[in-house]
């Protein structure tokens, strides 16, 4: 049984794949499976996979025959890894030589901590951007107890991260949300395990192409409500400060208002979910905050 299990989601990527699959492969640290399932990739990822599973022992790949989404991917890959470990990386993001070494420095110290790490922004030809991933999020605490935190919404790299598989159990990747899915299991893991983050830029995080996420604006704002009604449901007794409740709030109609009017200004989603966002989240946390007052009197 190998000591890590790297997961890795591919689809439509072959033009990275490669350099993805190889900075895995070239880590100073062996003792490692990589699990590859690609999600239907009609380019020539499957073959590509294929290829370097024939070279190397360490790689097992599966294939869907059409697409699932990334979150069925995710959770697929996870149920089926080995190791003791598990650790995450996109097929167009990239890996540095000591990467699963330092963050298994790290955690071996204490294996119920959640390790993550800076990256470095690439462009689609690897050159580098000359920022850092954290430097796109405004967040004070990066390590330690993070659920406050990421309550306001998620700044994990996650191609980055890596914990024990046992941890894992009853966390998954919720397949009702489309966007917000890392969100929500990076702030599951959150609500249990203290976080440490390495401020070195381990891995290499890749922009190309468009965001497609503003195709889809109903969705987009949808996935906020839903977490936030989730959040509610299920942390809303860890709500206790004014700070942590604004967070909240404006996860649920700033954050996304604010990208969606950048996005795509003149759609006329962004002013139906101007006024339902607010008060969404307004009642929400309304109906929460007399339920805590109820429960403690």
């Amino acid at each position: 049984m190998p000591l890590v299990s790297v997961i890795m989601p591919s689809y439509n990527h072959a033009k990275y794949l490669p350099n993805a699959i190889e900075s895995v492969l070239g880590q100073s640290f062996t003792d490692f499976e990589l699990i590859i399932i690609d999600d239907g990739s009609v380019d020539r990822s499957q073959q590509i996979i294929e290829d370097y599973e024939k070279k190397d022992s360490r790689i097992q790949s599966s294939f869907h025959t059409k697409n699932k989404g990334i979150t069925k991917t995710f959770n697929e890959l996870i149920d089926v890894s080995n190791g003791k470990f598990i650790s995450g990386i996109a097929s167009d993001d990239l890996w540095v030589k000591d990467n699963l070494k330092k963050q298994l420095e790290v955690i071996k110290q204490d294996e119920n901590l959640i390790t993550w790490t800076e990256g470095e922004i690439i462009n689609a030809k690897g050159i580098s951007t000359g920022k850092n991933f954290t430097e796109m999020y405004k967040v004070s605490k990066k390590s330690g107890n993070i659920f406050e935190e990421i309550i306001g919404g998620n700044f994990i790299f996650g191609s980055s991260w890596m914990c024990k598989s046992a941890n894992l159990s009853g966390i998954r990747f919720d397949e009702n949300l489309k966007y917000l899915n890392d969100h929500k299991f990076f702030l599951d893991l959150a609500s249990k395990y203290q976080f440490y983050f390495i401020p070195e830029p381990l891995a290499k995080y890749r922009l190309h192409g468009k965001n497609t996420i503003f195709s889809d604006m109903e969705g987009w704002y949808k996935d906020f409500m839903v977490i936030g009604e989730y959040i509610i449901q299920n942390y809303g007794d860890r709500l206790n400060s004014k700070a942590t409740r604004k967070k909240l709030f404006n996860l649920i109609s700033t954050t996304p208002l604010y990208r969606g009017f950048k996005e795509d200004p003149w759609n006329k989603l962004n002013l139906i979910y101007g006024i339902i966002l607010p008060f969404y989240a307004l009642n929400l946390l309304t109906k929460n905050y007399f339920k805590q007052k109820i429960n403690n009197n």
